[in-house]
């Protein structure tokens, strides 16, 4: 069991713990958090690094396999790739893992 939710802060702080634990769920870190108004408690889920990575060194692979290919087969397929990625990872606090992941597939596009 792990101290998570609206009040594991505030309890853990006055125990002399530190910050609260974080847990790793269906490819999100969630953790803790609170609202940059009020400070009211709010969930923070982030793409996990790990599984974000591997997506990239796969997708790198396979550019690497179509580069071939026309342009506008590749770009089509690559389009599809990312939005099925986005559908899935685009939550509330995410968009600066995905904006990473958009500006790798970028670099790796233009190679």
């Amino acid at each position: 069991m792990i101290e998570f939710g609206k009040y594991a802060g505030k309890q853990r702080k006055e125990r002399g713990k530190g910050e609260p634990e974080t847990f790793t769920f269906l490819g999100f870190t969630h953790q803790c958090g609170v609202t940059r108004t009020g400070g009211y408690f709010a969930l923070q889920r982030t793409t996990v690094r790990k599984r974000m990575e591997a997506k990239l060194q796969e997708l790198k692979q396979n550019l690497r396999r179509r580069m071939h290919a026309a342009v506008e087969v590749t770009g089509r397929w690559l389009g599809q790739v990312l939005n099925g990625y986005y559908q899935y990872h685009a939550i509330p606090g995410n968009m600066a893992a995905l904006k990473r992941f958009r500006e790798r597939i970028q670099q790796d596009w233009r190679r």
